[in-house]
């Protein structure tokens, strides 16, 4: 007896045992009927019991056969669902897209382009991942993710990298602090003040130049090593356990208790780095780019992001 089993012994007897006759399972399936006969045969020959009893007016199922209907049922649906799901995946319609992105980097063009993706391809998952602008590099090496939202500029032979977005810096403050009556803050009062900051590694730029504009105004800054968090960041700032320096649209984000001032002299814009593998050829990541560049025009031009349908 040989035990292989193909899917198609299995499609035929499905329409055998549903049609109850081999004529009707032959015209069902385009097919003559000595074929439909011989595959009946080589699969009772293979699992070495009839599955039908038949004669000439009437086919039934024996009890082997109403046994393996159920479960040539489950395994012609499930090979039927897997390869529609490869399929949607080579079309970039399933799967899953990881991000990367650096926790103060918070610009509303990242939501919006989920969300709008998320919309127009409800299939692929959406994973985030929040890790230092330095590590995103080491992941997408690792193919730990499939792009990153990093902050300032990124630099690497092996990258894609574009600046996608930019904001100008300013300094957050306690609603109560004696510096948050004016709107503009000279760098040189904050020498006392203690400074919530990442570490390096999340910004290196925004770390340098505000080290360097200290240092300028004659002061090495105290500091307070921060989470990546802006939401947390914030809270601690509402407590008065320090005061940060970050992205304009920060602002957006404001907590009660916290408000923005500019700093005089300004630092640099902050600067919005998409990075992503050279060659990335995953199809879901490619409409994600995609749905990502539509966006981003439409953030510059005022208008609100909407899935397009034809996917164009």
């Amino acid at each position: 007896m040989d035990s292989k089993v193909t899917l198609k012994q299995l499609e035929v007897f499905v329409a055998v045992a549903e049609e109850l006759s081999f004529g009707r399972a032959a015209l069902r399936l385009h097919l003559s009927q000595p074929p439909i006969t011989r595959l009946i045969h080589s699969l009772e020959d293979s699992l070495g019991t009839a599955l039908f009893d038949r004669n000439k007016r009437q086919v039934r199922l024996t009890s082997a056969g109403l046994s393996l209907l159920q479960e040539a049922r489950h395994i012609l649906g499930t090979v039927s669902s897997g390869v529609e799901t490869v399929q949607a995946v080579s079309r970039g319609e399933a799967g899953s897209v990881i991000i990367g992105f650096e926790g103060m980097a918070v610009f509303d063009l990242i939501p919006r382009s989920i969300r709008a993706f998320q919309k127009q391809y409800p299939r692929v998952e959406v994973a985030l991942r929040q890790m230092p602008s330095s590590e995103q590099v080491s992941a997408l090496y690792d193919r730990r993710i499939h792009l990153g939202f990093a902050a300032g500029l990124i630099r690497d032979r092996k990258l894609q990298s574009e600046v996608i977005a930019t904001e100008p810096y300013v300094l957050i403050l306690p609603k109560t602090h004696p510096l948050a009556e004016s709107e503009y803050v000279p760098l040189k009062r904050l020498a006392q003040e203690t400074f919530l900051m990442c570490p390096r590694e999340h910004n290196p730029t925004l770390y340098d130049q505000l080290m360097l504009m200290c240092d300028n105004a004659g002061f090495r800054p105290k500091l307070i090593a921060a989470p990546g968090d802006a939401q947390l960041i914030l809270s601690f700032i509402a407590e008065g356990i320090g005061i940060a320096v970050g992205p304009q649209n920060l602002a957006d984000l404001s907590r009660r208790g916290v408000v923005t001032r500019k700093l005089r002299p300004a630092l640099p814009s902050s600067q919005l780095t998409m990075i992503v593998r050279k060659g990335e050829d995953a199809p879901a990541v490619k409409r994600f780019l995609h749905i990502l560049t539509k966006t981003r025009k439409e953030v510059a031009n005022g208008k609100p992001s909407e899935p397009d349908l034809n996917g164009s």
